[in-house]
Parts: structure tokens; C-alpha cells; sequence
């Protein structure tokens, strides 16, 4: 998690911090006695800014959406921040047990599409989405009635009084369809008896589990991973998907009953899961014996809530990593490049510790130069020599 070390400096270090909760909360007006704003700052947070809760949860690893909603406040809106926040409390938590692998196929979807087939099993549903809006401020929702606007539209929708539509089935990923066709190429390794915990054991390069893979890009930081798929997509890389199925809803959490020793319904946390059909060259190969035909890959992506230009991104990031060479592929191919600077609390405490002191590293620097120059002086004075002539006889 990055490092600060520093030392002196406590009256300074403390007024800094007096400092900022001065500015912080320069800009309320409140009463004393009124209710705490910070409280209501977090609810309004968790109402009208549910991605920057999303994403907070996804690179913090913990889903406590409250949480995030105050690290967004403690951290001033600074993202990036307010997940370093909230994965230092995650790890002084105690872990009270483990649950089961989540089954998307029990998913209450909530959105759904796949840009690889025109018809799908159970239909396709666009939801709640952003695509196909005109990305132009709108002035108007200064003046907007979010009660009044969210009745109108519950209204639009066919919902009913307490806002609630027909629930969608349960409906069966895209991807298993095509496995059952047997149209899909089987992953390298074998399947782990246990997955990997990266926040227990270190990955080990160059080639960690898949499971470890998985989890470090879950947790990286929203734009490294976008960034890094873009540049797949622009020819720095293998991969450019279809999406064979991206979804969006709410997936049941389960785990054992200690006493009763069978699994219980503990609740639902929401999901967007990615499933992208990789192209490029070396990713539809023959597996096996020429008999088994041609195979997709496929690459795999998931973030809690509703991430889906994030989850795109570890779609295809895993699809590259899964079958890319390092070697003759760009940087989306690099396992260990990938894995180890998409980490954005990672990346932050290290950039940020280049604002603490460095005065001995950088005397020893002035030093060393100091030190070089004298000595390329001396050099230079010793091998000027000035030119011996011969005295001239008289007559010459």
C-alpha cells in the first residue's frame, strides 16, 4: 500500500492538518445546531453519485457503499484518495468467513446486451444507461424537481406506485450457450481447488493464477485499465472483443450455515460482469486433436455495481494477458507490467511520497556532481601543454 516516512516537522504536520479541515469546511453555512451536513453530504452522495461510490468500492475491494460515500467526503472528491482510504480500513477487518463463488445466472438482471448476436436466449434489455444520450451539459437540471422528474419517469416506465417494474427471469449466460456448442477454448491451466488471495500471499511472476490475475485487475484503478485496453484496441496489443454478453444486476450472496452446515441467501450485491469473445491473431486456434475444431477465447471482466467501461477493459486485459506474448506484444501483454501498475492506491502512495523530504538523496547527488566536475576540471588543466620551439639562429 505505498509507504510515508517522515520525521520532525509535528507542529507544522499538525497545523497542515488543522489547515485542511479549515478549507474543507469553509463552504457550510449551517447552524451549529442544525444536523450534521457531513451526514448529509453522504447521502446525497449515495444518491446522485452511485458511479464515484461504484468505482471507490471496486479499487478499495470492499463493499460497504456508506463507507465509500465518506471516504468521497473525507477525501474532498479526490477518487483515488478515498479508495486508499477505504482499502486501509479493509484490511484492519476481521474476516468472518468466506462465501461462495457468485452465480451470475442467478443474477435479477437489471440491464443486458451482447454486441456479438442479435438475439440472445431471454432477450436483451438496455436499462438504465448513459449510450444513447447527447453528451451535452444540461442547464435544466439546475432547476429540476428530483421527485417530481423520478415520478414522471416511473410514470414513462409503467411502474408501479411504490416504483417497481415486473422483475426480469433468470436468464443464462451468453457464454454458456457457446460452450455447450463446444465453440469455446478451454483456459491454459486447470481449474485452482482454492482461488488466490493477493491480500494473503503475493502473485508470482511471470505468470501468477488466473484467479490472482482477476483480482488484481478488480481492483485496479478505473482509468490505468481503460487506458491499458485502449491501447490493446488500438494495435499495442492482441485484443480487439465483441462483447459476447455484458449484464448488469443484482447477484445473491450465499455461504455455509455454520451450525446447519447448508448454504443460506445472506443478500445481493450489485455487478456488472463481462464476457468478450477475444480477436487478434492467436486467439480462434485449434485445440487438441484437429477433430476438436476451431475455438473462441474469451476474456472475463466483473466490478461491483455499475462499472461497465471497467469491466469492459478487464474483459479484454484478461483476454490479453491470457494469450499475448510479452515478448512481441505491447504493454497490455506485460503480466507483470499489467498486474503491478494498474493498482491505483499503489501507484498513489508512491507518487505521492515524492512530496516528503529527500534532502540526503539529493545532497548525495550534489555531492557526487560536485565531486565529478572537480575531477573533469583537474583532468582538463593537466592536459593543456604549451608548445616548446627551438631558439632561431642568427641568419636563419
Amino acid at each position: 500500500m505505498g509507504y510515508t516516512v517522515v520525521r520532525g516537522g509535528t507542529r507544522a504536520m499538525l497545523a497542515a492538518e488543522e489547515m485542511l479541515d479549515a478549507v474543507r469546511l469553509g463552504a457550510f453555512r449551517a447552524a451549529p445546531e442544525a444536523a450534521p451536513e457531513v451526514a448529509q453530504q453522504v447521502e446525497m452522495i449515495l444518491s446522485a453519485q452511485r458511479h464515484a461510490v461504484d468505482r471507490v468500492m471496486c479499487e478499495a475491494g470492499l463493499y460497504a457503499p456508506r463507507l465509500a460515500a465518506l471516504a468521497i467526503v473525507q477525501s474532498e472528491g479526490d477518487v483515488i484518495h478515498a479508495s486508499f482510504v477505504l482499502r486501509a480500513l479493509r484490511v484492519s477487518l476481521p474476516r468472518r468467513g468466506t462465501a461462495e463463488p457468485l452465480d451470475m445466472d442467478r443474477m435479477r438482471v437489471l440491464r443486458r446486451l451482447s454486441s456479438a448476436f442479435k438475439s440472445v436466449p431471454g432477450g436483451q434489455f438496455l436499462g438504465p444507461t448513459r449510450d444513447y444520450t447527447l453528451h451535452f451539459l444540461r442547464h435544466d437540471l439546475l432547476r429540476e424537481v428530483p421527485q417530481t422528474r423520478r415520478a414522471e419517469a416511473l410514470a414513462a416506465l409503467g411502474a408501479d406506485g411504490a416504483g417497481q417494474t415486473a422483475p426480469l427471469p433468470a436468464m443464462l449466460r451468453v457464454v454458456e450457450v457457446l460452450r455447450e456448442a463446444g465453440l469455446v477454448k478451454q483456459p491454459a491451466e486447470a481449474p485452482e481447488a482454492e482461488p488466490a488471495d493477493i491480500t494473503m500471499a503475493p502473485m508470482r511472476f511471470p505468470r501468477p493464477a488466473r484467479s490472482a490475475r482477476l483480482q488484481a485487475l478488480a481492483r485496479g484503478e478505473s482509468g490505468m485499465l481503460i487506458g491499458l485496453a485502449y491501447s490493446s484496441l488500438r494495435g499495442y496489443g492482441h485484443s480487439h472483443p465483441t462483447l459476447g454478453e455484458l449484464r448488469v444486476g443484482h447477484v445473491p450472496v450465499r455461504l455455509s450455515h455454520p451450525i446447519w452446515d447448508f448454504d443460506v441467501d445472506i443478500g445481493e450485491v450489485p455487478v456488472t460482469q463481462v464476457d468478450a469473445i477475444i480477436s487478434g491473431v492467436g486467439t480462434i486456434s485449434t485445440s487438441g486433436d484437429d477433430e476438436d475444431g476451431l475455438r473462441l477465447a474469451l476474456g472475463f471482466g466483473a466490478a461491483l455495481g455499475q462499472q461497465e467501461e471497467r469491466a469492459i477493459a478487464m474483459s479484454i486485459l484478461d483476454g490479453c494477458l491470457e494469450e499475448g506474448d510479452a515478448e512481441e506484444g505491447g504493454p497490455s501483454d506485460d503480466t507483470e507490467f499489467v498486474l503491478y501498475h494498474c493498482d491505483g492506491v499503489e501507484s498513489l502512495g508512491f507518487v505521492e511520497h515524492l512530496k516528503k523530504p529527500h534532502y540526503m538523496l539529493f545532497a548525495s547527488v550534489m555531492d557526487r556532481m560536485s565531486a565529478a566536475n572537480a575531477t573533469r576540471r583537474n583532468a582538463v588543466g593537466d592536459t593543456v601543454a604549451t608548445p616548446e620551439t627551438e631558439p632561431m639562429e642568427a641568419g636563419e
